[in-house]
């Protein structure tokens, strides 16, 4: 019978036997390496993996589509993913982040961003906040964008009526008042009112592309007319390859058109220049006024 003391060990070495790391890091009879030697030699395996990947993006910008496609790369790959806004949502009223102050989540991450972002071998997706920390230009950067007027007129229906309710109780409660707020303001009031927020967004995501060593830049409308194409540059630039059946599968489920406008839905139309039809004339030229640097740097109508 293993006792305690022994039986410790045994779970760490089998951890790392399926991790793949059992090779070079115990020793051929059995005996560890000393801390320092593991140290070493992790930082060594290390170097065999790729670069590691900052997905930045927005809310209301193929949401549903980024997931299964990373998860598709990674079973193709060196990569894991790392979802942490994801992962905070799950934990609920596990953890406490002062959500009342703004951009909270992105605080957090580059806060704490010298425990959980690595230079090699991960995935960081999605991004829907801008975060920055020391060493971050090294990593790869993708900027996958849709032109803000959009994303405003998306976020009305989506935070104002069919988003999910937060799991942390502090949150939800927060999450409920502003539900209640957007729903008596008109679209035009919202997007009138939000647009500082999200200008404020898009600069600094230009910020960190002009600070980044290497990049790419997707916009919604390259998923929205060629999803293929879409895929196989994000495949390129990572240099991995997917399958082309398991491509097209992807490209088939995306479906960033949809017939319904419907604000109980909350995947709703997925069209482009949808806020040239949901706004009034005179919200639109005050959108492209303050918009109007930040729309041509992103190559988006201007």
């Amino acid at each position: 019978m293993q006792t305690l003391k022994s039986y410790i060990p045994t779970i760490i070495k089998n951890k790392l036997h399926k991790a793949g790391l059992t090779k070079g890091i115990l020793k051929d009879k059995g005996e560890e390496y000393t801390a320092d030697q593991k140290v070493i030699l992790e930082a060594k395996h290390s170097l065999e993996k790729p670069p590691s990947v900052l997905f930045f993006t927005t809310h209301k910008c193929a949401s549903s589509f980024i997931s299964p496609l990373f998860r598709a790369i990674t079973r193709n790959s060196n990569y894991n993913l790392k979802d942490y806004a994801g992962a905070i949502w799950q934990l609920g009223d596990n953890i406490d982040l002062d959500q009342e102050k703004p951009n909270f989540l992105g605080n957090f991450l580059q806060d704490t961003g010298d425990r959980l972002f690595f230079r090699r071998g991960e995935i960081y997706a999605p991004l829907r906040v801008p975060v920055d920390f020391p060493e971050r230009h090294h990593f790869k950067h993708i900027f996958f964008l849709r032109d803000p007027r959009d994303v405003l007129v998306s976020a009305y229906y989506s935070f104002g009526f069919t988003h999910a309710w937060p799991k942390n109780s502090k949150a939800r409660e927060r999450y409920r008042i502003k539900r209640e707020a957007i729903q008596q303001q008109t679209i035009d009031d919202y997007v009138i009112s939000e647009a500082k927020n999200w200008l404020t967004r898009y600069s600094k995501y230009q910020e960190l592309l002009e600070t980044s060593d290497s990049y790419v830049y997707l916009k919604y409308d390259d998923f929205q007319s060629d999803t293929v194409g879409f895929i196989q540059t994000i495949t390129n630039y990572l240099d991995i390859s997917l399958p082309s059946e398991e491509i097209e599968q992807l490209a088939s489920k995306a479906s960033p058109i949809q017939s319904t406008k419907d604000e109980t839905k909350h995947k709703r139309s997925g069209k482009s220049k949808q806020y040239l039809e949901e706004l009034k004339p005179d919200t639109v030229r005050a959108l492209n006024e303050k918009f109007s640097d930040m729309l041509c740097y992103w190559n988006f109508s201007c």
